[in-house]
């Protein structure tokens, strides 16, 4: 019998090395995102008794777009890593039954785009970064893509 299961010492040994989004998660104020998130995203006039799927959290919506963003990710790539990595899960706070997909992302970013609050919203992001004496360096993760080619 295991005390922990897999993941659980995965995610123990990310946090003994210094995952970045661990701390990343920690040093932001992520409730003041909140209240501008809840006004361009919220549907006071949906009914939830008329059924439908349930809507994404918000701010988890957010911090996916964040990933995208720091690691320069497009939308199918960004799947794709949430799909693969245990610790972009984590610090979205989405389980592997519902991650979003690449067009669900794709509609946020229109959704947050049209709303003119796009720009407010990341360089809010950045200024607390910076309060909190860090600086976020944009990344990428290097997509390997392998074609079959003629001899």
């Amino acid at each position: 019998m295991l005390l922990f299961s897999d993941d659980e010492r995965l995610l123990e040994k990310l946090s003994q090395l210094g995952n970045p989004l661990e701390r990343l998660d920690k040093t932001v104020k992520w409730a003041m995102f909140l209240p501008i998130l809840n006004r361009i995203f919220g549907n006071s006039e949906k009914d939830p008794s008329k059924g439908g799927r349930p809507p994404y959290n918000y701010l988890m919506m957010f911090k996916i777009l964040l990933l995208a963003r720091l690691y320069n990710l497009s939308d199918e790539a960004m799947e794709y890593q949430l799909l693969d990595r245990l610790s972009f899960r984590r610090f979205v706070g989405c389980d592997d039954e519902r991650v979003p997909d690449a067009k669900t992302i794709w509609l946020y970013r229109e959704r947050l785009s049209k709303s003119g609050k796009e720009q407010k919203l990341f360089d809010c992001f950045s200024s607390m970064l910076e309060e909190e004496g860090l600086l976020a360096h944009k990344g990428q993760i290097v997509d390997a893509s392998f074609v079959e080619a003629p001899r």
